[in-house]
Protein backbone atom coordinates (compact mmCIF):
# COMPACT_ATOMS: atom_id res chain seq x y z
CA UNK A 1 0.00 0.00 0.00
CA UNK A 2 0.86 3.53 -0.32
CA UNK A 3 0.53 6.27 1.35
CA UNK A 4 1.36 8.76 -1.77
CA UNK A 5 1.09 8.43 -5.16
CA UNK A 6 4.89 8.59 -5.83
CA UNK A 7 5.40 7.22 -2.39
CA UNK A 8 7.16 3.91 -1.36
CA UNK A 9 4.72 0.35 -1.38
CA UNK A 10 4.55 -0.77 2.19
CA UNK A 11 4.09 -4.73 2.59
CA UNK A 12 0.84 -5.21 3.75
CA UNK A 13 2.42 -7.66 6.38
CA UNK A 14 4.69 -4.66 7.49
CA UNK A 15 1.10 -2.70 8.02
CA UNK A 16 -0.11 -5.61 9.53
CA UNK A 17 2.85 -6.15 11.83
CA UNK A 18 2.78 -2.53 12.91
CA UNK A 19 -1.06 -2.59 13.97
CA UNK A 20 0.00 -5.40 16.25
CA UNK A 21 2.99 -3.56 17.96
CA UNK A 22 5.28 -6.21 16.89
CA UNK A 23 7.44 -4.24 15.22
CA UNK A 24 10.77 -2.71 15.88
CA UNK A 25 11.99 0.22 13.90
CA UNK A 26 16.36 0.02 13.72
CA UNK A 27 17.55 3.57 13.34
CA UNK A 28 20.45 4.62 11.63
CA UNK A 29 23.05 8.37 10.69
CA UNK A 30 20.09 8.96 7.67
CA UNK A 31 17.65 10.02 10.66
CA UNK A 32 19.13 12.61 11.99
CA UNK A 33 20.63 14.32 8.56
CA UNK A 34 21.40 16.67 7.34
CA UNK A 35 20.89 18.20 11.50
CA UNK A 36 23.89 16.20 12.23
CA UNK A 37 26.65 14.11 9.79
CA UNK A 38 26.60 10.82 8.83
CA UNK A 39 28.95 7.89 9.93
CA UNK A 40 31.29 8.97 6.34
CA UNK A 41 30.87 12.66 7.69
CA UNK A 42 31.81 12.09 11.42
CA UNK A 43 34.88 10.22 10.60
CA UNK A 44 35.97 13.16 7.61
CA UNK A 45 35.12 15.95 10.27
CA UNK A 46 37.27 14.58 13.05
CA UNK A 47 40.05 13.78 10.35
CA UNK A 48 40.19 17.05 9.28
CA UNK A 49 40.02 18.65 12.79
CA UNK A 50 42.79 16.55 13.77
CA UNK A 51 45.08 16.64 10.58
CA UNK A 52 45.11 12.91 11.07
CA UNK A 53 47.89 11.50 8.38
CA UNK A 54 47.37 7.78 9.75
CA UNK A 55 43.71 7.61 9.42
CA UNK A 56 43.26 9.58 5.92
CA UNK A 57 44.16 6.32 4.08
CA UNK A 58 41.10 4.06 5.14
CA UNK A 59 38.67 7.23 4.90
CA UNK A 60 39.98 7.63 0.81
CA UNK A 61 38.96 3.88 0.36
CA UNK A 62 35.60 4.20 2.64
CA UNK A 63 37.06 2.17 5.37
CA UNK A 64 35.39 4.09 8.70
CA UNK A 65 35.09 1.83 11.26
CA UNK A 66 39.21 1.11 10.08
CA UNK A 67 39.65 5.36 9.87
CA UNK A 68 38.36 5.18 14.03
CA UNK A 69 40.67 2.92 14.43
CA UNK A 70 43.91 4.58 13.30
CA UNK A 71 42.49 7.72 14.77
CA UNK A 72 42.05 5.91 18.61
CA UNK A 73 45.94 4.84 18.00
CA UNK A 74 46.99 7.96 16.93
CA UNK A 75 45.63 10.44 19.21
CA UNK A 76 43.89 8.36 22.14
CA UNK A 77 40.39 7.24 22.54
CA UNK A 78 39.70 9.99 24.91
CA UNK A 79 40.46 12.79 22.76
CA UNK A 80 38.27 11.07 19.54
CA UNK A 81 35.74 10.53 21.96
CA UNK A 82 35.55 14.49 22.73
CA UNK A 83 35.65 15.11 19.54
CA UNK A 84 32.41 12.85 19.13
CA UNK A 85 30.75 15.16 21.10
CA UNK A 86 31.22 18.41 20.11
CA UNK A 87 30.79 16.97 16.17
CA UNK A 88 27.19 15.14 17.49
CA UNK A 89 25.83 17.41 19.73
CA UNK A 90 22.46 18.83 18.15
CA UNK A 91 22.29 22.51 17.82
CA UNK A 92 19.37 24.36 19.48
CA UNK A 93 15.90 24.38 17.77
CA UNK A 94 16.77 21.32 15.61
CA UNK A 95 14.29 19.49 13.99
CA UNK A 96 12.82 16.18 15.34
CA UNK A 97 9.51 15.84 13.50
CA UNK A 98 11.15 12.85 12.02
CA UNK A 99 11.95 11.44 15.52
CA UNK A 100 8.55 11.95 16.64
CA UNK A 101 6.96 9.95 13.46
CA UNK A 102 9.34 6.67 13.85
CA UNK A 103 8.29 6.60 17.98
CA UNK A 104 4.79 6.68 16.93
CA UNK A 105 5.24 3.53 14.55
CA UNK A 106 7.68 1.58 17.03
CA UNK A 107 5.00 0.90 19.48
CA UNK A 108 4.05 -2.43 21.65
CA UNK A 109 0.76 -3.32 21.66
CA UNK A 110 0.41 -0.94 24.96
CA UNK A 111 1.37 2.26 22.84
CA UNK A 112 4.91 2.48 24.44
CA UNK A 113 8.30 2.97 22.49
CA UNK A 114 10.36 0.25 21.65
CA UNK A 115 13.02 1.63 19.37
CA UNK A 116 16.87 1.09 18.97
CA UNK A 117 19.13 3.17 17.02
CA UNK A 118 22.77 2.77 15.98
CA UNK A 119 23.31 6.71 16.52
CA UNK A 120 24.69 8.30 19.40
CA UNK A 121 22.82 11.62 19.53
CA UNK A 122 19.69 12.19 21.97
CA UNK A 123 17.39 13.87 19.40
CA UNK A 124 14.37 10.76 19.90
CA UNK A 125 15.07 12.10 23.50
CA UNK A 126 14.72 15.74 22.25
CA UNK A 127 11.43 14.53 20.02
CA UNK A 128 9.64 12.83 23.44
CA UNK A 129 10.55 14.29 26.95
CA UNK A 130 10.67 11.52 29.63
CA UNK A 131 11.69 8.78 26.86
CA UNK A 132 13.28 5.73 28.77
CA UNK A 133 16.64 4.72 27.40
CA UNK A 134 19.19 1.92 27.89
CA UNK A 135 22.87 1.40 27.20
CA UNK A 136 25.34 -1.33 27.27
CA UNK A 137 25.93 -3.57 28.60
CA UNK A 138 22.54 -3.25 30.45
CA UNK A 139 20.34 -4.32 27.51
CA UNK A 140 16.77 -5.96 28.02
CA UNK A 141 17.11 -9.66 27.72
CA UNK A 142 14.22 -10.39 24.87
CA UNK A 143 15.35 -14.54 25.98
CA UNK A 144 13.98 -14.23 29.29
CA UNK A 145 10.97 -12.19 28.32
CA UNK A 146 12.43 -8.51 29.53
CA UNK A 147 10.65 -6.12 27.83
CA UNK A 148 12.29 -3.88 25.45
CA UNK A 149 10.59 -0.36 26.83
CA UNK A 150 11.65 3.22 25.10
CA UNK A 151 14.66 3.44 23.23
CA UNK A 152 17.92 1.28 22.76
CA UNK A 153 21.27 2.90 22.35
CA UNK A 154 23.06 -0.10 20.83
CA UNK A 155 26.22 1.52 19.92
CA UNK A 156 26.24 4.19 22.93
CA UNK A 157 24.79 7.35 24.14
CA UNK A 158 26.55 10.87 23.48
CA UNK A 159 28.14 11.71 27.11
CA UNK A 160 30.03 14.79 28.19
CA UNK A 161 33.63 15.09 28.17
CA UNK A 162 33.41 16.20 31.66
CA UNK A 163 30.81 13.02 32.84
CA UNK A 164 31.82 10.66 35.09
CA UNK A 165 30.46 8.21 33.12
CA UNK A 166 32.05 5.90 30.22
CA UNK A 167 30.31 6.57 27.09
CA UNK A 168 31.76 3.33 24.94
CA UNK A 169 31.10 4.30 21.32
CA UNK A 170 31.28 1.73 18.90
CA UNK A 171 32.72 2.97 16.08
CA UNK A 172 36.42 1.53 15.28
CA UNK A 173 36.60 -1.94 13.60
CA UNK A 174 38.04 -3.12 16.76
CA UNK A 175 34.65 -1.99 18.48
CA UNK A 176 32.51 -3.95 16.11
CA UNK A 177 34.42 -6.74 16.52
CA UNK A 178 34.20 -6.51 20.51
CA UNK A 179 30.45 -5.61 20.26
CA UNK A 180 29.16 -8.59 17.30
CA UNK A 181 32.38 -10.84 17.44
CA UNK A 182 34.52 -11.22 20.49
CA UNK A 183 31.86 -10.39 23.34
CA UNK A 184 28.99 -10.82 20.90
CA UNK A 185 26.68 -8.74 22.84
CA UNK A 186 25.30 -6.55 20.35
CA UNK A 187 24.45 -9.58 17.89
CA UNK A 188 23.02 -11.80 20.66
CA UNK A 189 20.48 -8.66 20.95
CA UNK A 190 19.97 -8.17 17.61
CA UNK A 191 19.23 -11.54 16.91
CA UNK A 192 16.83 -12.09 19.76
CA UNK A 193 15.34 -9.32 18.66
CA UNK A 194 14.96 -10.77 15.18
CA UNK A 195 13.30 -13.66 16.44
CA UNK A 196 10.66 -11.87 18.05
CA UNK A 197 9.99 -9.21 16.11
CA UNK A 198 9.59 -7.47 12.84
CA UNK A 199 12.54 -5.07 12.52
CA UNK A 200 12.56 -1.76 9.79
CA UNK A 201 16.04 -0.16 8.91
CA UNK A 202 15.57 3.23 8.69
CA UNK A 203 18.79 5.83 8.23
CA UNK A 204 20.80 3.08 6.54
CA UNK A 205 23.01 2.64 3.58
CA UNK A 206 23.70 -1.80 2.62
CA UNK A 207 27.50 -0.44 2.49
CA UNK A 208 27.23 1.41 6.28
CA UNK A 209 30.00 -0.40 8.72
CA UNK A 210 26.80 -1.42 11.04
CA UNK A 211 25.13 -3.09 8.60
CA UNK A 212 27.66 -4.77 7.00
CA UNK A 213 28.97 -6.54 10.66
CA UNK A 214 25.35 -7.08 11.65
CA UNK A 215 23.49 -8.14 8.97
CA UNK A 216 26.32 -10.18 7.30
CA UNK A 217 26.55 -12.22 10.91
CA UNK A 218 23.48 -12.86 10.90
CA UNK A 219 22.44 -14.08 7.39
CA UNK A 220 25.59 -16.54 7.36
CA UNK A 221 23.27 -18.44 9.81
CA UNK A 222 21.86 -20.23 6.96
CA UNK A 223 20.79 -23.24 9.01
CA UNK A 224 18.80 -20.47 11.06
CA UNK A 225 15.48 -19.75 9.95
CA UNK A 226 13.73 -16.47 11.25
CA UNK A 227 9.83 -16.21 11.25
CA UNK A 228 9.75 -12.19 11.29
CA UNK A 229 11.54 -10.61 8.21
CA UNK A 230 13.94 -7.56 8.00
CA UNK A 231 12.80 -4.22 6.01
CA UNK A 232 14.87 -1.73 5.10
CA UNK A 233 13.50 1.64 3.30
CA UNK A 234 16.66 2.52 0.87
CA UNK A 235 16.31 4.70 -2.30
CA UNK A 236 16.65 3.68 -5.40
CA UNK A 237 15.00 1.60 -8.03
CA UNK A 238 13.96 -1.95 -7.05
CA UNK A 239 16.21 -4.11 -9.04
CA UNK A 240 19.30 -2.23 -7.49
CA UNK A 241 17.79 -2.20 -3.88
CA UNK A 242 16.74 -5.72 -4.44
CA UNK A 243 20.53 -6.42 -5.44
CA UNK A 244 21.90 -4.46 -2.25
CA UNK A 245 19.86 -5.83 0.39
CA UNK A 246 18.72 -9.15 -0.62
CA UNK A 247 22.36 -11.11 -0.36
CA UNK A 248 21.95 -9.79 3.17
CA UNK A 249 18.93 -11.57 4.01
CA UNK A 250 16.76 -7.78 4.01
CA UNK A 251 13.98 -7.25 1.90
CA UNK A 252 14.40 -3.95 0.42
CA UNK A 253 11.35 -0.76 0.64
CA UNK A 254 12.81 1.15 -2.30
CA UNK A 255 11.98 4.92 -2.84
CA UNK A 256 12.56 7.68 -5.39
CA UNK A 257 15.19 10.21 -4.16
CA UNK A 258 15.48 12.39 -6.74
CA UNK A 259 14.94 15.34 -5.22
CA UNK A 260 18.37 14.36 -3.03
CA UNK A 261 16.50 15.17 0.61
CA UNK A 262 14.60 11.54 0.88
CA UNK A 263 11.15 13.38 0.47
CA UNK A 264 9.21 10.43 -0.39
CA UNK A 265 10.52 8.51 2.59
CA UNK A 266 9.65 11.24 5.10
CA UNK A 267 6.44 12.14 3.43
CA UNK A 268 4.99 8.24 3.61
CA UNK A 269 6.71 8.14 7.64
CA UNK A 270 4.72 11.51 8.52
CA UNK A 271 1.63 10.12 6.49
CA UNK A 272 1.80 6.81 8.60
CA UNK A 273 2.25 8.21 11.62
CA UNK A 274 -0.39 10.22 11.40
CA UNK A 275 -3.28 7.06 10.68
CA UNK A 276 -1.69 5.29 13.62
CA UNK A 277 -1.78 8.69 15.58
CA UNK A 278 -5.76 8.85 14.41
CA UNK A 279 -6.62 5.94 13.04
CA UNK A 280 -10.62 7.01 12.78
CA UNK A 281 -9.62 9.52 10.81
CA UNK A 282 -7.83 7.52 8.71
CA UNK A 283 -10.28 5.32 8.35
CA UNK A 284 -13.02 7.85 7.81
CA UNK A 285 -10.68 9.33 4.78
CA UNK A 286 -10.35 5.65 2.83
CA UNK A 287 -14.09 4.91 3.49
CA UNK A 288 -15.00 8.55 1.85
CA UNK A 289 -12.60 7.23 -1.25
CA UNK A 290 -14.98 4.24 -1.21
CA UNK A 291 -18.21 6.16 -1.83
CA UNK A 292 -16.96 6.95 -5.04
CA UNK A 293 -16.67 5.75 -8.16
CA UNK A 294 -13.15 3.10 -8.22
CA UNK A 295 -12.04 4.90 -11.72
CA UNK A 296 -12.77 8.53 -9.74
CA UNK A 297 -9.98 8.49 -7.16
CA UNK A 298 -6.34 7.34 -7.76
CA UNK A 299 -4.02 3.96 -8.06
CA UNK A 300 -2.86 4.19 -4.90
CA UNK A 301 -6.01 5.41 -3.29
CA UNK A 302 -7.56 2.11 -4.24
CA UNK A 303 -4.80 0.27 -2.85
CA UNK A 304 -5.57 1.75 0.90
CA UNK A 305 -8.98 0.81 0.23
CA UNK A 306 -8.26 -2.76 -0.23
CA UNK A 307 -5.91 -2.58 2.79
CA UNK A 308 -8.64 -1.40 4.88
CA UNK A 309 -10.87 -4.26 4.35
CA UNK A 310 -7.76 -6.67 4.59
CA UNK A 311 -8.49 -6.48 8.32
CA UNK A 312 -11.52 -7.23 10.25
CA UNK A 313 -12.11 -4.13 11.41
CA UNK A 314 -11.82 -2.24 7.85
CA UNK A 315 -14.12 -4.94 6.52
CA UNK A 316 -16.66 -3.22 8.92
CA UNK A 317 -16.42 -0.54 8.55
CA UNK A 318 -16.26 -0.60 4.66
CA UNK A 319 -19.61 -2.93 4.95
CA UNK A 320 -21.44 -0.58 7.48
CA UNK A 321 -20.36 2.79 5.83
CA UNK A 322 -23.22 5.27 4.81
CA UNK A 323 -24.29 5.96 1.65
CA UNK A 324 -22.84 1.98 1.26
CA UNK A 325 -19.55 1.67 -1.19
CA UNK A 326 -21.02 1.09 -4.79
CA UNK A 327 -21.12 -3.03 -5.91
CA UNK A 328 -18.14 -1.85 -8.36
CA UNK A 329 -15.43 -1.72 -5.64
CA UNK A 330 -15.78 -5.58 -6.37
CA UNK A 331 -14.21 -5.43 -9.34
CA UNK A 332 -11.07 -3.70 -7.60
CA UNK A 333 -11.11 -7.20 -4.73
CA UNK A 334 -11.34 -9.31 -7.52
CA UNK A 335 -8.11 -10.10 -9.46
CA UNK A 336 -9.76 -11.49 -12.38
CA UNK A 337 -11.69 -8.33 -13.00
CA UNK A 338 -8.73 -6.43 -12.90
CA UNK A 339 -6.52 -8.67 -14.80
CA UNK A 340 -9.53 -9.45 -17.38
CA UNK A 341 -8.60 -8.35 -21.15
CA UNK A 342 -9.12 -4.91 -22.70
CA UNK A 343 -12.76 -4.67 -24.35
CA UNK A 344 -15.50 -2.56 -25.87
CA UNK A 345 -18.20 -0.93 -23.95
CA UNK A 346 -19.98 -0.32 -27.09
CA UNK A 347 -19.60 -2.19 -30.41
CA UNK A 348 -20.26 1.18 -32.97
CA UNK A 349 -16.56 2.54 -31.12
CA UNK A 350 -13.24 0.69 -31.65
CA UNK A 351 -11.74 2.19 -28.62
CA UNK A 352 -11.70 -0.69 -26.08
CA UNK A 353 -11.51 0.06 -22.33
CA UNK A 354 -8.58 -1.84 -19.86
CA UNK A 355 -10.24 -3.01 -16.77
CA UNK A 356 -6.35 -2.57 -14.68
CA UNK A 357 -6.66 1.10 -15.57
CA UNK A 358 -10.07 1.16 -13.71
CA UNK A 359 -9.40 -1.54 -11.23
CA UNK A 360 -5.65 -1.40 -10.32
Amino acid sequence: MRFHADGPVIPDELLLQQREGSTIFFCGAGVSMPTLPSFAGLVEKIVDTLSSVKAKEPLERGEYDRAFNALHREFGRDEIDKQLFRAIRAPSGAKVANHKNLLILSQSADGQPQLVTTNFDLLFEHAQRGLKYCVPPVLPNLDLNQTLDGLVYLHGRLTSPQSTKYPAYIVSSSDFGRAYLSEGWAAKFVKSLREQYTIVLVGYRAEDPPMRYLLEGLHSAIEHRYSHPIYAFTPGEVEEAEELWSERGVTPIPYDNSSGNHDCLWQTIDAWAAAVRHPDKWTAKVISNAQRMPHEVQPFERGQVCNLISSKEGAKAFASAEPAPLAEWLCVFDPIRRYADATRIDWSKPDKIDPFDLYS
